[in-house]
């Protein structure tokens, strides 16, 4: 099957990239600013492309300059690093879906799919695969990095860069949809041009322990249960007449707060306060899925008929919190799981 021909590429993302990154350059500092950051990446391409001549120059630019313009220069080139890392990691997001349609109806190699029915047709039996996972057990840790000076705030600002070149492909590139990124984009930029990429005072551990969280809030708690849903998918389409349970198989740690490698800021105390943050990050993540679900699942006794299997959390959310379910019973009578999910959000409340 022929692979669609993707809209956007690399070169279009760069190119958008470094045209709004120059406006920006030049709109906050000057032409002279824009010409010097021009210059130090030609240079630097010319380079890494085997012009020895070119790394000469590059060197005399940098030594000839004042301290202001290297400022400035370490700045911009800063900046293009991450749009570049950004503008690469959307390419290979975007190979990967173009592999998977072109090998469609086949699985994707090295998708779960391709893995699960490696194994069956190397003659694994669905009792020796579920024996496996039982038996699987994967940590991931998170570990400590005192070197990463990036902020939250900064690391924020580029996941909306990343999020608008992904929209442009979703959006399959129409002309509107570009505008709108475009301007998307150069807000973006400019803060992130008009920020500092340090913080003005040494980050904390925990503030280094938040900065990991987020990982985990914006990232894992997406990937992880998508992960879990294509394992499952692959297992029933390889084995569809077996039962086998895909159990937890991932864990997560982390070393921030908690290392033991010298650090003199790393005390008990802290520990303590550590695992405070990530258990509230936990409750408030757990507390805005259970709003949500609250929201979205509005089915109607009426017309679904009774739900039972609530009686037992109903009743205990009615010994617990006698005020909300009240409340509850008379605003959203004839909606069980409404109401359900109300009462479960309730203990994590005071986290959100």
């Amino acid at each position: 099957m022929q692979a669609p021909a993707s809209p956007r590429g690399f070169a279009d993302d760069e190119a958008l990239l470094r045209e709004i990154l120059e406006e920006v350059i030049a709109a906050g500092e000057g032409d002279h600013a824009l010409a010097l950051h021009r210059r130090a990446v030609a240079l630097g391409q010319a380079l890494r492309g085997g012009d020895e001549a070119a790394g000469l120059e590059l060197e005399a630019l940098v030594g000839s300059a004042s301290v202001d313009d290297l400022q400035v220069l370490i700045r911009s080139l800063t900046r293009w690093f991450q749009l570049v890392n950004l503008a690469e990691d959307n390419e290979r997001v975007r190979r990967l879906r173009i592999r998977e349609s072109a090998e469609a109806p086949a699985p994707r190699r090295g998708s779960l799919r391709d893995a699960i029915g490696r194994l069956a047709a190397d003659g694994v039996e669905a009792h020796e695969l579920a024996s496996l996972l039982a038996h699987a057990d994967v940590e991931l840790v998170m570990t400590a990095h005192p070197t990463e000076a990036r902020r939250r705030t900064t690391l924020q600002k580029l996941a909306r860069i990343f999020a608008t070149l992904r929209a442009l492909d979703e959006r399959r590139g129409t002309p509107s949809a570009l505008v709108t990124a475009r301007q998307r984009l150069a807000a973006a930029i400019q803060e992130l041009w008009a920020s500092d990429e340090i913080r003005a005072v040494s980050p904390t551990v925990l503030d280094e322990v938040r900065t990991g969280l987020m990982y985990f809030t914006s990232t894992l708690a997406e990937v992880v249960p998508a992960l879990y849903r294509d394992l499952e998918a692959a297992v029933a389409e390889v084995y569809p007449d077996e039962d086998v349970p895909v159990p937890p198989l991932l864990r997560f740690g982390s070393w921030m707060g908690g290392d033991r490698d010298g650090n003199p800021y790393v005390t008990p105390e802290v520990t303590l306060e550590a695992l405070e943050v990530m258990r509230d990050a936990c409750l408030r993540f757990l507390y805005d899925q259970a709003v949500r679900l609250a929201e979205r699942v509005s089915l109607s006794t009426r017309l679904v008929g009774g739900a039972e299997a609530l009686d037992a959390v109903l009743a205990d959310g009615a010994e617990r919190f006698p005020d909300l379910t009240a409340d509850l019973d008379a605003r959203n009578p004839e909606e069980p799981y409404r109401r359900a999910f109300s009462l479960i959000a309730r203990p994590a409340a005071g986290h959100a």
